[in-house]
C-alpha cells in the first residue's frame, strides 16, 4: 500500500481493518536527545543543524485511506511502557490493542481516547493467540494458561472479565504439544484454531465458552494435488482449442466455395426447444458433478474459482463431467443424428445441405461446446444472429439443427356414394313409382 515512515523495516506493527481503510499500530522507539555538534562540512545558516526526538517509545494508530497513512493518535509513552505490539481488534469505533515483552498490556482507543484494561494475574504469563472483539465484548485466547500446553479464553465485557476457561471436548481440557505451530482467529461467534500434527494440519472451532463445537478435520492435505489438478484444468482447456483446430484444418478436406445452406421445406430448430433440449443433456451431468464434488457451497467454490484454488476433487470432477458430456454428445449425433434431448423434443443434427453430418463434424461442434459453456452469451448470440440459428459449434462443424416433422397420419378410407337422389328433379315422380312397384 506504499511506504511510510512509520512503517520502515526497524519498525514493528500490527494491523486489522476498519471499514474500507487499513488500520495499522506500530511502536516507535525513543530518538536520541536534540543533537548541537556541528555537521561534517559549512553549517548552515542561522545556525547548528538538529534533529527531532522523543522523549520514549510511543504507539501510533494510523489510518490507510485513499492513497496516504494518516496519524490517527499516538498512545502516551507512560501509558505504554513496552513498544512492543502484539494483536490488534476492532469493534465498531472501539479498537483494542494488545502490548508484550515482558508483560501484557491491554489498551483500548475510543473517541481520540487511549485506557489501559487491566489484567487478572493469571493471564499475564500466556502467550496471546488471538485477539477479538465482538458485540461489546473483547476476548482473548492465551497459550499455556491455566496450565502448561493449554489455550485459556476470557472475555471482558461491562468492565470485569469472565472466568478463564480453557479449550475442551466436553468435560477434558485439551493440551497441545506443537506450540510453536499453533494459530487462533474469530470465526463467526466463536474462536477457530489450526495446529499441525506430523505432516498434516488439524483445524477445529470453539465457542467463546471454550467448549468444542466442532471435531478436529484435516486440512491443506491436499493443497500440492489443489495446485495438480487447477494445472490439469488449464491443459485440459489447452486441448480442446488444439483439437479445435486439427479437425478444423484436418487434410484431405474439400474446399468449401459456397456458404451453408439448408433445402427448402426444412426448418431450423426454434431456440425455445433447444433450449429445453439442452437442458435434458446436461442435467444428469450436473447432478453427477455435483454429487462427486462433494456438494460445495456455491459462494465458496466462486471464490475458489475467482482465486484459481478449486479443490482438486472439485476439478476432477468438473473434467470428467465435461469429458463424458461430450463424449455422449459425439457418440450419439454420430450413430442417430440426436441426443436424446433431441430426440424428446424432435430434432435432429444434419450437415451442410441437410445430409447426414459426418464424424468430423460431428466432434467439432461437440468439443467447441465445452469452450462455449463458461462464455454463455455465445451461445445466446451466436443462433440470434445466424439464419439458421447456428450456434459457435455449429458455424465450426457446419452443422445445423432441424425440426424433424411429424410421420404422416394413416390415410383416410374412401366413405361410399351416398349422396341422396333429387326428388324433386323431372322423372323423380316416375322412379317413386316403380321403386313402390
Amino acid at each position: 500500500v506504499g511506504h511510510s515512515q512509520a512503517l520502515q523495516s526497524n519498525v514493528k506493527y500490527a494491523y486489522g481493518l476498519l471499514g474500507v481503510a487499513l488500520l495499522a499500530v506500530v511502536s516507535r522507539p525513543p530518538t536520541k536527545s536534540p543533537s548541537t555538534a556541528p555537521a561534517s562540512g559549512p553549517a548552515p545558516a542561522g545556525g547548528a543543524r538538529t534533529r527531532p526526538s522523543r522523549k520514549g517509545p510511543e504507539i501510533a494508530l494510523l489510518r490507510y485511506t485513499g492513497s496516504q497513512w494518516q496519524q490517527v493518535s499516538v498512545a502516551p509513552a507512560p501509558l505504554t511502557g513496552v513498544p512492543s505490539v502484539g494483536k490488534i481488534a476492532v469493534d465498531g469505533e472501539k479498537i483494542y490493542v494488545v502490548l508484550g515483552r515482558p508483560g501484557r498490556k491491554l489498551l483500548a482507543f475510543e473517541s481520540g481516547t487511549w485506557s489501559e484494561i487491566a489484567l487478572p494475574a493469571a493471564m499475564t504469563p500466556g502467550k496471546v493467540l488471538a485477539l477479538t472483539a465482538m458485540n461489546g465484548q473483547v476476548v482473548l485466547a492465551l497459550l499455556d494458561v491455566p496450565a502448561p500446553g493449554q489455550i485459556g479464553v476470557a472475555g471482558h465485557a461491562a468492565g470485569k472479565w469472565n472466568k478463564l476457561q480453557p479449550l475442551r471436548s466436553g468435560a477434558d481440557a485439551m493440551t497441545w504439544t506443537a506450540k510453536r505451530s499453533l494459530v487462533a482467529s474469530r470465526a463467526g461467534d466463536g474462536l477457530a484454531v489450526a495446529w499441525r500434527e506430523g505432516t498434516d494440519w488439524q483445524y477445529a472451532r470453539f465457542a467463546l465458552s471454550g467448549q468444542r463445537v466442532r471435531a478436529p478435520e484435516s486440512i491443506l492435505a491436499d493443497a500440492g494435488s489443489t495446485e495438480r489438478a487447477n494445472k490439469y484444468m488449464d491443459y485440459f482447456l489447452m486441448g480442446v482449442l488444439m483439437s479445435l483446430v486439427v479437425l478444423m484444418f484436418w487434410p484431405g478436406q474439400t474446399v468449401r466455395t459456397s456458404p451453408f445452406s439448408l433445402p427448402e421445406g426444412i426448418r431450423p430448430a426454434r431456440l425455445s426447444k433447444r433450449a429445453i433440449a439442452a437442458v435434458i443433456d446436461i442435467a444428469p451431468f450436473a447432478v453427477a458433478c455435483y454429487l462427486a464434488a462433494g456438494r460445495p457451497d456455491p459462494d465458496v467454490l466462486y471464490v475458489s474459482i475467482r482465486d484459481k484454488a478449486v479443490p482438486a476433487r472439485q476439478v476432477y470432477s468438473l473434467l470428467g463431467a465435461l469429458g463424458a458430456y461430450a463424449i455422449y454428445g459425439m457418440v450419439l449425433e454420430v450413430l442417430y443424428g440426436a441426443t436424446l434431448g433431441k430426440k424428446a423434443m424432435q430434432m435432429r443434427v444434419v450437415g451442410d445441405g441437410g445430409r447426414r453430418p459426418m464424424p468430423r463434424e460431428v466432434a467439432l461442434r461437440n468439443i467447441a461446446k465445452i469452450a462455449e459453456l463458461p462464455l454463455w452469451f455465445l451461445m445466446v448470440v451466436f443462433p440470434l444472429l445466424s439464419r439458421y440459428r447456428q450456434r459457435l459449434g455449429d458455424k465450426i462443424g457446419w452443422t445445423a439443427v432441424i425440426e424433424v416433422p411429424p410421420p404422416p397420419g394413416p390415410e383416410a378410407p374412401e366413405s361410399p356414394d351416398v349422396t341422396p337422389p333429387d326428388w324433386f328433379s323431372p322423372g323423380a315422380e316416375d322412379d317413386r313409382r316403380d321403386e313402390k312397384l
